[in-house]
């Protein structure tokens, strides 16, 4: 579910890729270093689902700064796949 609100807030923020992709590599990197924060609150309060779901998206967010196609061809299935069960999850509660 993580991941979800990581993609919410990003999109909310950048509205696409692109626009992520137009700011600077300060902003970028400033952006990623919040999400990194984020993932250590989370093991700093033992939630390692949520701790792995910020790590994830922040991989995702390197690939998409480096433009490392691979990288993103690797990693955008298993988001998806991990988007879909948390919303199936959260539909079900």
């Amino acid at each position: 579910m993580t991941l979800n609100i990581a993609s919410t807030a990003f999109a909310g923020t950048f509205k696409d890729t692109s626009g992520f992709r137009s700011m600077s590599r300060k902003h970028q990197l400033e952006y990623m270093a919040k999400l990194k924060g984020a993932e250590q609150q989370a093991r700093d309060k033992k939630d390692s689902a949520a701790a792995l779901g910020f790590g994830l998206f922040n991989i995702w967010l390197c690939g998409l700064a480096m433009n490392n196609d691979e990288l993103m061809n690797e990693i955008q299935p298993v988001l998806a796949t991990l988007s879909r069960e948390a919303d199936a999850i959260q539909s079900a509660l």
